[in-house]
């Protein structure tokens, strides 16, 4: 299961989990809410709900991709 980037711009951190590592359970679900807590993963908060913007997923994409061609090319 993957989650798609288009026609949206605002993701649910079970979403981006999913996105991220293909799955949520919960070791995965905590991954992503120490992110937010940490200040890694930047949120838009409506209520007692948080949305995770495309810009900030693609962000962390890219950085993630970066630091596994560092490891691949070590």
């Amino acid at each position: 299961m993957t989650v798609s980037l288009e026609h949206k711009t605002l993701f649910r951190p079970k979403e981006v989990a999913i996105r991220f590592f293909g799955n949520f359970n919960d070791t995965n679900r905590k991954k992503i809410y120490r992110w937010i807590h940490n200040g890694v993963i930047k949120t838009i908060g409506d209520g007692g709900r948080l949305y995770i913007p495309r810009a900030e997923i693609e962000r962390i994409e890219a950085h993630l991709d970066a630091t596994n061609d560092v490891k691949v090319g070590s």
